[in-house]
């Protein structure tokens, strides 16, 4: 997993967040399932999508309360 962050808070009482994250799921497509004696038993393919997420955050803040929201978009990485 590769993640970048960036956030602002040159503005009053808010504060401006947003990410990005890339996750390799491809890694894991294929699970082997091994007995206690380490024979292979069987094993799953799963052929996982890598994916991107993208977040964008806001919050405001005054001294008695905070305030805060934001949205996230990722593609699935399970395949069709």
């Amino acid at each position: 997993m590769i993640a970048l962050g960036v956030s602002y808070s040159g503005i009053p009482h808010l504060l401006l967040a947003a990410d990005a994250v890339y996750t390799k799921w491809s890694v894991w497509d294929i699970i082997a399932i091994d007995n206690a004696d380490g024979v292979r038993m069987s094993q799953l393919a799963l052929k996982w999508n890598d994916t991107w997420r993208f977040s964008a955050g806001i919050e405001y803040r005054t001294e008695k309360i905070s305030l805060g929201g934001g949205l996230a978009f990722e593609n699935r990485a399970a395949p069709d």
